[in-house]
Formats: structure tokens, sequence, C-alpha cells
């Protein structure tokens, strides 16, 4: 299966395209950052639009994987403009008739068989695709892998 993997911000796209069956064969095909060009917010969100298309198109995966925007616990808050990529990156999936997939920190744990959060990151360092991506940019990697796992 291949997974394509995102996680946002208000104005950047960190993706992966992963291929594989489960954690154990795992392959990285491509990773990348982009970040929107400066401009009115309605544009740099068609932007996200577009940016996404061209990677299913050059990836042609099976699923997207979006790593959920979620209020951080206890501290800050949902960045909207977050939420609103995130909303145009589903729009667009579902645009390209992509099975899509919203990956929560309970998805993580349950992909890496683990019950807390405390057991996840020797799990996550176990996992050779993953321990081989600088730990900044493992998040895309980690949502495509939870986008393989059911």
């Amino acid at each position: 299966m291949r997974v394509l993997g995102i996680a946002n911000s208000s104005s950047a796209l960190d993706w992966a395209c992963v291929d594989g069956n489960n954690v154990d064969d795992l392959h990285v095909n491509e990773r990348g950052k982009v970040e929107a060009p400066p401009s009115t917010r309605s544009e740099q969100l068609a932007w996200v639009r577009r940016e996404l298309l061209e990677l299913v198109d050059r990836h042609r995966p099976d699923r997207l994987a979006v790593q959920a925007a979620v209020k951080p616990r206890g501290s800050g808050s949902l960045s909207v403009g977050r939420v609103e990529a995130q909303g145009v990156l589903l729009a667009a999936a579902g645009e390209s008739g992509l099975d899509c997939k919203l990956v929560y920190g309970a998805t993580v744990r349950s992909a890496f068989g683990v019950a807390k959060k405390q057991e996840l990151q020797p799990a996550i360092a176990q996992t050779p695709a993953i321990a081989a991506v600088p730990k900044t940019r493992r998040e895309p990697v980690i949502a495509a892998l939870c986008g393989i796992v059911k």
C-alpha cells in the first residue's frame, strides 16, 4: 500500500510518501516540506489544495493520512489556520477520490502497539524506516504509517 502522510501547519505542508503493509516493511519513498508563498489567506488555502493535488498526481497514493489538528493539552490553543488548511486537505482528498484517514495520538499509539505516550518513543526508535528520518521531520512518516495500519 502507498500512503501520503501529511503534517500541516497554517502555511506549510510537511509530507512523506511511504510504501508498505505494516510497521516492519515500511519504506519511505520521498519526503519534503513546502511553504505557502506570502499572500492572502484565501490564496494560501488555494495553494494548499494545488500542492496536495500535485503530490497525489505525482505519487499516486492509495490513501492520505493527515495528522489531526488538536488542541495541545493544558496549554495554548488550536491554530485556526492549521484547521483551515486541514479542511482544505480533506476536501481536496475527497475531490480526487482518495481514501483519507485523520491521525490522532491514540491512532499512533495503536499503530505501534503501545498504550501509553511514554512507551511510544522507544517503539518509534525501533522502526528502521522512521529512525532513519531526523526527529524534526518524522510526523508525516508516522502519519503515513498510521494510514497503512488499520
